[in-house]
């Protein structure tokens, strides 16, 4: 059911990302802006579980942008934050990133968002979500994107991860 929520919501925000962008004709991809966005990342996790040695364990991202400018840009993701041992955190975001480049094909950016999670048991929650990472693009439309995120509030996390991702432009 939560796969099929989040690939509804990755559709109908592209959709309306690109509709917004053709009602009010801000379509000036030459600069960046105007893209959409998407891609898989996959990592490590070291959490505060409660226990005295925390949790670690791997997680993996499904996300979703759109370059609002060159240099700022709206995010969703579904994340799978800890799967380890008997505990399962997992969790839906939305982020406002900053880029700037850095080297040619590299972009680095900073990223302030929000993200609601949901544990096994009665836990939940929703924290501040933090990050920092780079994006290397291989292409017009490919990249390979690195990425430290963390969770701060009831749910104390550190997610480093690297993945694809794809892009309009």
């Amino acid at each position: 059911m939560k796969k099929q929520f989040l690939l509804a919501a990755l559709a109908a925000f592209s959709t309306s990302a690109v509709m917004a962008d053709d009602l009010f004709g801000s379509s000036d991809t030459s600069e960046g802006g105007g893209t959409v966005y998407g891609g898989v990342s996959l990592g490590k996790t070291d959490a505060d579980c409660g226990s005295t040695s925390g949790c670690k364990g791997s997680n993996w991202k499904m996300y979703g942008g759109y370059n609002v400018t060159s240099d700022i840009a709206v995010e969703g993701a579904y994340h799978s934050m800890v799967k380890a041992n008997d505990v399962k955190v997992t969790g839906l975001s939305a982020s406002g990133l900053y880029s700037m480049p850095v080297a040619d094909n590299i972009k680095a950016f900073g990223k302030a968002g929000a993200i609601a999670w949901k544990g096994d048991s009665t836990l939940n929650g929703t924290d501040i979500l933090l990050g920092a990472g780079a994006t290397y693009k291989i292409d017009d439309n490919w990249g390979v994107r690195g990425e430290y995120e963390h969770v701060g509030g009831d749910l104390k996390a550190n997610m480093y991860s690297v993945g694809a991702v794809f892009s309009t432009l």
